[in-house]
């Protein structure tokens, strides 16, 4: 015979998970910690499987964790929107669409999208942050309608996917004021110089790394990174120049401005 689900740990554990920390959480759901903690522990070994590490941030969900948590804001929205059904506030064709996106994902797309979905339903959408392979595995498992993303990776997890090309974007060289002089003589002025990257979770690697080989020339990185605001960051402080799509400097310059 299956086990029942405890609801009650279920949201617990969602709650948890959103506030990051076990104490912030008591005090959200009216417990105590000690038995917040507890019902965690049970809830874990009821479904067998550890739901966070514990680091210096505060509680972060293991991946066991991100897929339980994609689940239990599932059940609860549905029970949201049960409720609301129930009340006459909502109508049957009432629904979800569920978008993943990686970070390298210009928000303007994102919103564009969403302001799409509104316009054309009454649909409510969730937007998932994560790593193309977490995102690609969820939209195979029908857990997500719709990825965003820069390219699909020569894996088993493109398979079966339909992917189709709604966005193009150019590509610019972005750095401190300091780095003003590159402009001259680019793109030689740039041949050696430190270079932040993105990871190859985006497609704009892989066209950087063949813009560097079709030159015969080995770029000079210091920093690998998914996270556009770090590598904003790290090229504003004069460390190294960044590749990035076009707005992303326009936007910059604008706000200097």
């Amino acid at each position: 015979m299956k086990k029942w689900l405890n609801y009650h740990h279920l949201l617990y554990f969602k709650v948890i998970a959103e506030e990051q920390s076990v104490s912030k959480a008591a005090e959200k759901l009216l417990l105590g910690q000690p038995t917040l903690s507890t019902q965690l522990k049970q809830f874990e070994d009821r479904i067998g499987t550890k739901l966070f590490d514990r680091q210096s941030g505060g509680l972060q969900l293991t991946e066991h964790g991100k897929v339980v948590f994609q689940y239990a804001q599932k059940i609860f929205n549905l029970g949201d929107e049960l409720q609301d059904l129930m009340e006459g506030s909502s109508e049957l064709t009432h629904t979800t669409l569920r978008v993943g996106a990686l970070d390298s994902i210009p928000r303007q797309v994102i919103s564009k999208i969403v302001m799409f979905a509104r316009k054309n339903t009454k649909c409510k959408v969730e937007i998932f942050d994560d790593k193309s392979e977490h995102l690609l595995s969820m939209l195979k498992q029908n857990q997500l309608d719709l990825v965003l993303t820069t390219f699909l990776p020569e894996s088993d997890l493109a398979e079966g996917l339909f992917p189709k090309l709604i966005s193009k974007t150019p590509v610019a060289f972005f750095g401190a004021k300091e780095e003003a002089h590159l402009a001259k003589g680019f793109p030689e002025s740039i041949k050696d110089y430190p270079i932040v990257m993105p990871t190859y979770d985006s497609k704009l690697r892989y066209d950087i790394d063949v813009w560097f080989q079709e030159r015969g020339w080995e770029p000079y990185i210091i920093v690998e990174s998914q996270d556009i605001s770090v590598k904003k960051s790290i090229a504003m402080d004069d460390i190294g120049i960044l590749p990035t799509a076009e707005h992303t400097v326009s936007e910059q310059a604008s706000r200097d401005g």
